[in-house]
């Protein structure tokens, strides 16, 4: 009864160590709609398959990236913000592929780019702004 016990602790133990292997990246992050929420999490190693709202912050707390993943790909709405809170940039993905309007703003707010993907390509005409928000360059992505 007593080396089954001892067993039993040696086996728990070997296993919960080799679930804590080290690995020299970790990330900061925070998954939405996970109970209880905590402030934030360190993992060491992305999930294999990640669902739901995806939140990264900076660390004075504001958002630096929101974004949803579905099936362990980036789908829908994605942002990034500067650390002043500013929009960076915005676009979507469907299942992992850049799909459809995306536009890159400067910290002052201007728009740098503004432009359409289909399947991760570009399309259409893309825009392209300088720093005081004046057209600069116009390029037409369906004929090339």
């Amino acid at each position: 009864m007593q080396s089954k016990i001892y067993l039993s602790l040696i086996t728990s133990a070997a296993i919960f160590i080799a679930a804590c292997g080290t690995n020299e990246e970790t990330t900061e992050r925070k998954i939405l709609n996970d109970a209880p929420p905590p402030e934030s999490v360190k993992i060491d190693s992305i999930p294999p398959i990640m669902n739901g709202d995806y939140l990264v912050k900076y660390s004075n707390g504001v958002v630096k990236i929101r974004g949803e993943y579905k099936g362990g790909k980036r789908h829908g709405q994605w942002m990034l913000f500067f650390e002043n809170g500013k929009m960076q940039s915005e676009g979507f993905y469907n299942m992992g592929v850049l799909d459809n309007r995306w536009i890159t703003y400067r910290e002052n707010g201007t728009i740098i780019y503004d432009g359409k993907y289909k399947n991760g390509n570009r399309i259409g005409i893309w825009k392209t702004f300088d720093e005081t928000g004046k057209l600069t360059s116009e390029t037409n992505y369906d004929k090339k």
